[in-house]
């Protein structure tokens, strides 16, 4: 399945981070669409921490290097994840915490919640911080 991404994105000149480059940066009239694109009902959780482990293992594996949003978040394994629900909400969380990646549409889509500033939109660093903080103050984070 092929999918829009809500992301415009600057490639990066070999070596630049997208926090040099000043991308990917997110779109909110794309995001719109993406999650119309992507919203399934959840499947009856047997045991959401050990299936979300397996499909972030997976995940990680196939776009670990990666720079493309829309490589990224495209994968099937990812649209799996989304497919979870809000019960992976605390999984994806923690697998930011620890491993990082790309999950700020997946949480979008799942929370339906933007906690990160505006000017902090496309530095990971800085959204990755925003969505931990929201995570603890919503409970899903320790």
């Amino acid at each position: 399945m092929t999918i829009s991404h809500p992301l415009t994105v600057g490639t990066p000149y070999r070596g630049q981070s997208h926090e040099a480059t000043g991308g990917p940066r997110l779109s909110r009239d794309g995001i719109s669409i993406w999650l119309r694109q992507v919203r399934r009902e959840a499947p009856a959780p047997l045991d959401i921490a050990l299936r979300f482990r397996e499909l972030a293992d997976k995940w990680h594996d196939e776009t670990d290097g990666l720079s493309s949003p829309s490589q990224i978040t495209g994968t099937q394994s990812y649209l799996d994840i989304v497919a979870l629900g809000r019960p992976a909400v605390p999984h994806i969380l923690r697998d930011l915490e620890t491993r990082g990646g790309f999950w700020y549409p997946a949480l979008l889509s799942l929370t339906r919640e933007w906690p990160v500033p505006e000017d902090a939109n496309g530095i990971p660093r800085r959204m990755k911080a925003a969505w931990l903080a929201w995570g603890r103050q919503h409970g899903y984070v320790t």
